[in-house]
């Protein structure tokens, strides 16, 4: 757990039952020790690091870099498709099953409408090329996976934890000035 994004009861359920057995032992060792939070769901756990400490590693996911933005706006929609009904509900295990080509669609749908908030790099460069780069972040930070040899895309429970949009203001000040510079977005985390 210390090493990944989160322990998934769909991994490992008797690892995640362990874990909730011993909650308060385990998040007194990790609060002593290293000064870390143990943050468990119904469907995953994680350790929450203060931003910029030491003697944790560096966040996973920033408002500044742009696939970070993209994955945090990845987020957010999900949460809206699986809301609307126009993604399946999440399984037992908190985990949504989607098809590679809703996936894209997505992502198309994100890049249309808030693409123009994004670096020129990412700007200039190909969908294709971009939603790789983006399935590799979001794979990384324990999002995803997949897609699988059927094209088909696992949403981890982790992704109810984030949200993300751009102000509005900043919006309009970006379309004015049409410079290469980006906003950063502003960033919530969700309760999930």
């Amino acid at each position: 757990m210390l090493l990944g994004p989160a322990l998934f009861k769909f991994d490992d359920p008797q690892a995640f039952h362990e874990l909730l057995t011993h909650a308060d032992s385990v998040a007194n060792e990790l609060l002593e020790t290293f000064g870390w939070l143990l943050d468990i769901r119904r469907d995953y756990a994680c350790v929450v690091r203060e931003s910029g400490s030491a003697s944790g590693p560096v966040n996973v996911l920033t408002p500044y870099a742009t696939n970070d933005q993209i994955t945090l706006l990845m987020c957010t929609m999900i949460r809206e498709r699986v809301s609307s009904g126009a993604w399946p509900t999440p399984d037992a295990y908190g985990c949504v099953r989607i098809a590679n080509e809703d996936m894209t669609e997505l992502f198309y749908a994100v890049r249309e409408r808030y693409g123009e908030n994004w670096g020129s790099e990412a700007r200039n460069k190909s969908s294709q090329s971009l939603l790789n780069d983006l399935y590799r972040k979001m794979r990384q930070v324990g999002i995803m996976r997949g897609p699988d040899a059927t094209g088909t895309i696992l949403i981890l429970p982790l992704a109810a934890r984030y949200s993300a949009t751009y102000e509005k203001a900043e919006q309009e000040t970006t379309n004015r000035r049409r410079s290469s510079s980006k906003p950063k977005p502003k960033q919530t985390k969700a309760a999930s």
